[in-house]
């Protein structure tokens, strides 16, 4: 017998062998996954506070920066810490670098809160106590994995303090998940921002609304989760609705600023390419007896509303997208993050900041010299004469519209705006031909006075001549007149034409630009039936709606008491030359003389953003062409050179596109009058027409170097065609392997721990012990203590060790020792048996 303190087990305590094995395997391969996955409750808290701070002047903003240790992290959850009423507002920033990186706080008004242009806004509010958590598995990434090594807390307070108010402690507390196990399942969040910057709130005026607009043409869908609204004391409510031109799919978020302006969830908020995002923010100045402008004080006001997103998107690079629809005294533009799949850049080439300089933007022209061709190519010797119009279709063709020897100078019109020669071109004009320069077709025999624009449609063309004051639709297989806007010989307003320039075609809704004698676009509906005439005299098949105006003059300091509120008078648009429509169905018109590019507003009927950059040239414009992200391509010519452009979303100029001829012996490039860009982005065709020969006409093929990002840009693995987004075959082809690479090796690890469990409990079960003496401390420790708990509970091991005054060493050998022999009396039954 033993001499353990502990008494023999009982029958119902202990467990059977197999059953033994079958727990032993469960704790191993449960441990396995813990130390392989880590514990998913692992979270991290920053504490981001200003120390002992005393405001000394109004609207003081103060920022305090912590610096990211972990290499990546999510913070989900956010909680402001307000001690004082004195604070205005906060915002949390991720940046790359802060101004000042120290241990307390600094201050950041003037200077801004990050260095560079690495900067997003997180999270904002204005009360003690506000607490937001994103939704369960939404995340904003962070850390030096994401180029963000720094959070940024800016706190603006509106007064200085008094002499008996104590320092303000005021911060937020974030929290962070920080374990690697759960980031695969975590979708980053961003933020979209909509914000006006430059405008002005007139006095003593019950309802002021300061209304702005961008199209949305990233690739990338997002879904907003929770939105902020910010405006100052005259703030009466802000709004933001999306919609689609081309569907009735619309949503809209509202908020009256002068509520707590914290984030309130809202999941219904989607933006896809090809949306409007129609901000408005509005004022009540009956109680101010002065203009109030857009500023950072309490004593101005501000237009912000910010909506937390999250993307649609394949990309595995951790990153925290950042989209903004700003709105300033040029008109409203979208940004874009760099991998959103459009090109928006800001920077003009070789800009530096803060002494560094940043990469180059641009298409750059190929080295090897352009093509320039006066006639297809082949035995023909057919001559294009003035070429006045280029387009591509998605084949790779190039349609040309000729005047095939007919001029345009001082002689052509009279002054009531008719053509002194009324004949009709008796040679095809539309030319279509492939890439390689070869005749494919021609079209237009004995139908055109002066051709000049023509732009592609659903297999139509729609051309212009500004000699019959009048808009064709045609279809491109028979040569046949579908539809006719204006009337024959006859220049005049609303539906009647004068001099039309160019023509754009969204849907149903048909832009014309008219511009050489009336100056304005007109907007037409297309009508089913009504065919034309066989003179073609009459218009048939649209129906005029309105007009769309120039934009509005800035607003006055002070209100103007000629003119009634409401009622605005507009700038005319000075020989619109070309159209073109962004993704979202919005004309983009190019104002010859002016030197500018008017985006207008279908919905609100005026333009709504000017680039006035180009102005600086001194050449006309005489096309520009929409890319994507808002930045255009644009010809111009000052009689004696003619230059490409590239141009921001803000109406800055980019890049100069070099065209040297000197060395390469062609032709000068002096008169272009259209362009137009290859479906792949990689080809720019200029149009020219010019100069006093009737044969002087050429078209002009320039190969770019690097691919331009046009409308139908794919991204990622995500493939834009024909207006809807699919996802890459070889993306899906992958994600199949990867999943049933993942399942096989959870299965492989399932089935090793299965037979590594097994076999430690073979080795040590108490069968391959029995006849042996067992040494103290042989066995492992968990493998002992599972067997002693067994068979005596926990609260009874401690009454034992407490009877006999013993310590916890001595309570362990004494199991050990009760265990030996519980095993041997085992080993004795089964060989009597």
């Amino acid at each position: 017998m033993s001499n353990s303190p502990f008494p023999p087990p009982s029958c119902h305590g202990a467990v059977s062998h197999p059953m033994r094995r079958i727990m032993w395997t469960v704790l191993i391969f449960v441990e396995v996954l813990r130390l392989v996955g880590g514990d998913p409750s692992i979270e991290k808290v920053i504490s981001m506070r200003v120390r002992n701070f005393i405001a000394q002047k109004h609207d003081q903003y103060v920022c305090v920066s912590r610096k990211l240790e972990t290499e990546l992290a999510y913070a989900h959850t956010f909680q402001a810490k307000v001690e004082l009423n004195h604070v205005h507002h906060m915002l949390l920033m991720a940046c790359g670098a802060p101004f000042v990186e120290t241990d307390t706080f600094y201050e950041c008004r003037e200077m801004g809160a990050c260095a560079g242009h690495d900067e997003a806004i997180i999270w904002g509010s204005r009360r003690d106590g506000d607490r937001f958590t994103t939704p369960n598995g939404v995340g904003f990434p962070l850390g030096p994995k994401t180029g963000f090594r720094y959070l940024v807390l800016q706190i603006h307070y509106k007064n200085p303090f008094p002499p008996s108010e104590p320092p303000d402690n005021s911060g937020a507390d974030i929290g962070f998940i920080v374990n690697k196990r759960r980031f695969k399942s975590l979708t980053p969040g961003g933020m979209f921002i909509a914000a006006h910057f430059d405008y002005t709130v007139p006095p003593n005026r019950a309802k002021t609304d300061v209304g702005f607009e961008c199209c949305y043409d990233a690739p990338i869908s997002l879904k907003g989760f929770a939105y902020r609204v910010h405006a100052h004391s005259l703030g009466v409510r802000n709004t933001m609705e999306v919609f689609n031109n081309d569907t009735d799919k619309k949503s809209k978020i509202s908020r009256d600023t002068q509520k707590p302006q914290i984030f309130i969830p809202n999941p219904e908020m989607e933006i896809s390419k090809g949306s409007v995002i129609s901000a408005h923010c509005f004022y009540n100045s009956t109680n101010r007896q002065r203009t109030t402008r857009c500023g950072f004080t309490q004593a101005d006001e501000m237009c912000n509303i910010y909506l937390m997103i999250t993307e649609n998107s394949n990309t595995k690079k951790p990153h925290m997208p950042s989209y903004m629809c700003l709105a300033g005294r040029r008109g409203s533009y979208m940004t874009y993050p760099d991998d959103s799949g459009v090109s928006s850049s800001e920077y003009p080439v070789q800009s530096r900041v803060n002494g560094v300089k940043t990469k180059e933007y641009g298409p750059k022209i190929s080295k090897e010299p352009p093509l320039v061709w006066s006639g297809p190519t082949g035995p023909s010797s057919l001559k294009f004469g003035h070429v006045s119009a280029v387009d591509t279709d998605q084949q790779g063709n190039i349609w040309l519209f000729c005047r095939r020897g007919r001029v345009w100078d001082s002689n052509t019109f009279t002054d009531d705006n008719l053509p002194v020669d009324t004949r009709l071109i008796q040679e095809d004009t539309i030319m279509k031909v492939s890439h390689k320069g070869e005749l494919k077709a021609k079209i237009g025999k004995n139908l055109f006075i002066m051709p000049h624009g023509l732009t592609l449609s659903e297999n139509t063309l729609w051309v212009t001549d500004t000699g019959r004051h009048q808009v064709f639709q045609i279809s491109v297989s028979t040569g046949k007149v579908l539809r006719v806007a204006g009337r024959k010989l006859k220049p005049g307003k609303r539906q009647l034409l004068c001099m039309p320039t160019d023509v754009a075609v969204s849907g149903k809704m048909v832009y014309v630009s008219v511009g050489y004698c009336d100056e304005r676009v007109a907007v037409f509906r297309i009508q089913e039936g009504n065919k034309p005439d066989s003179e073609l005299q009459n218009p048939s098949g649209l129906d005029y709606l309105r007009d769309l105006l120039g934009p509005s003059p800035p607003p006055r300091p002070l209100p103007d008491p000629h003119i009634t509120p409401g009622i605005r008078s507009h700038r005319p648009l000075r020989l619109p030359h070309s159209i073109d429509l962004d993704p979202c169905g919005r004309p983009v018109v190019a104002s010859r003389t002016l030197r500018r590019i008017y985006t207008f507003s279908p919905k609100r009927g005026e333009a709504i953003h000017v680039s006035e950059t180009l102005r600086m040239e001194q050449s006309q414009i005489f096309s520009a062409k929409y890319l994507s992200g808002g930045t255009k391509i644009v010809v111009a010519s000052n009689s004696a050179r003619g230059s490409i452009i590239h141009v921001s979303a803000s109406g800055d100029i980019i890049s100069h596109i070099n065209i040297n001829n000197s060395s390469q012996k062609l032709p000068p490039f002096v008169h272009p009058h259209d362009l137009a860009i290859s479906q792949d982005g990689r080809t720019i065709y200029v149009a020219e027409c010019g100069g006093t020969s009737p044969t002087s006409g050429r078209l002009w093929i320039f190969r770019m170097e690097t691919q331009m990002k046009t409308q139908l840009e794919p991204h990622d693995s995500v493939i834009v065609t024909d207006g809807e987004v699919t996802v890459d075959p070889n993306l899906l082809q992958m994600l199949e392997i990867r999943t049933l690479a993942m399942i096989a090796l959870g299965l492989l690890i399932l089935i090793i721990t299965v037979v590594l469990g097994y076999v430690m409990v073979s080795v040590w079960s108490p069968k391959h012990l029995s006849g042996r003496p067992l040494p103290e401390g042989k066995l492992p420790r968990w493998m002992t203590m599972a067997s002693v708990t067994t068979a005596y509970p926990v609260g009874e091991m401690k009454q034992i060790a407490g009877d006999n005054n013993s310590s916890i060493d001595e309570v362990e050998s004494a199991a050990l020792s009760a265990l030996g022999d519980q095993l041997n009396l085992e080993s004795e039954h089964e060989t009597s048996a």
